[in-house]
């Protein structure tokens, strides 16, 4: 290998192992609507139900989960999202849920 070749290839191995050291985890999404089973609710006895807007905290409105931790504080988890904003995942939740209950 000649000294100038060795150089330049040094350099572009410690970039390529400092940008695989700074990877990090894919975001994991959650919903808190059960998957939809057709054979769990008759064809005869579905209802339609319109759940008014919820209102959540603006501490807690947001795509990151938000976690209690052990000494009362709460925190952001980045790596947990969730799949739609949090007012309209416990409004289709509760709507579903009422639904399956009636």
């Amino acid at each position: 290998m000649k000294p100038s070749t060795m150089r330049c290839t040094l350099p572009l191995a410690a970039l390529l192992l400092g940008i695989g050291a700074c990877s990090s985890t894919a975001p994991q999404f959650y919903t808190l609507v059960a998957p939809a089973s057709e054979s769990s609710i008759p064809a005869s006895t579905q209802f339609q139900l319109e759940v008014l807007p919820v209102d959540i905290p603006a501490q807690v409105e947001t795509p990151q989960m938000v976690v209690r931790e052990s000494s009362g504080q709460m925190a952001k988890v980045d790596t947990r999202r969730w799949i739609a904003p949090l007012d309209a995942e416990i409004r289709s939740a509760l709507s579903a849920d009422l639904s399956r209950a009636l």
